[in-house]
């Protein structure tokens, strides 16, 4: 008896498991990455893991797989990997979709590489507003310790890992964010105050060349297709 008690115990065991790693708020730390990936949320790179469970917990609702496939959506996944004060998509038809106000406006001005509308409707870009660039070497900021041994140089308010993140999630794959029928170009980060910057990013039809762009902003390939 003892011996089938064991087993008994253990089979009831397995259930009670089993059941905790379907509940956001009562998984093991070590089962919301599998879990995570089972909803298609991302977490980000600082997100507190308090935070993780409630997204996990709602991940239907408000702007979760509700409404997957809607530009919002794909907003709200990447104001979470990518910290910043505004998330914007804009496509080649000029629509743009801001998420702090969640207003879509039609007819914006932006024309990346002068290509025709068709048959490339259905390119999209990304644009996040975030932190401050670091100084400019030509403002004397740096002063002469930049040449000490010990120092180095790199980009100020954006981590690699938060990018990874945003490249995941609207890679083209079964757990994507992107709008159905859409296509990623490039995330352009742009920083309020910036050298030369505008307040929000305006290519002028020749951006398809790097030399073109605005260097006040940072750009992220986001397709297979671009470099």
């Amino acid at each position: 008896m003892y011996s089938i008690g064991l087993i008994s115990d253990a089979f009831a065991e397995v259930c009670r498991q089993g059941a905790w790693l379907t509940l956001p708020s009562l998984t093991p730390s070590d089962a919301l990455p599998l879990m995570g990936r089972d909803r298609g949320l991302e977490r980000g790179l600082f997100e507190p893991q308090a935070t993780y469970r409630e997204r996990l917990k709602h991940w239907r609702y408000p702007r979760g797989h509700r409404v997957r496939g809607s530009a919002l959506a794909l907003l709200e996944q990447v104001s979470v990997a990518l910290r910043g004060t505004e998330w914007t998509t804009i496509d080649a038809r000029g629509t743009r979709v801001d998420k702090s106000s969640g207003v879509f406006t039609r007819n914006h001005p932006w024309d990346w590489d002068g290509q025709a509308l068709t048959p490339n409707w259905g390119r999209y870009w990304l644009a996040v507003q975030t932190g401050q660039p670091w100084p400019s070497f030509a403002d004397g900021a740096w002063g002469p310790k930049i040449k000490a041994a010990d120092k180095c140089v790199g980009m100020s308010g954006v981590h690699p890992g938060e990018v990874d993140a945003v490249r995941r999630l609207t890679k083209p794959n079964g757990r994507s964010w992107t709008p159905a029928g859409r296509r990623p170009i490039y995330m352009t980060i742009y920083f309020p105050g910036g050298r030369g910057s505008e307040a929000f990013p305006t290519p002028t039809g020749d951006w398809d060349s790097w030399a073109n762009r605005e260097p006040a902003h940072r750009y992220v390939p986001l397709h297979s297709s671009v470099t």
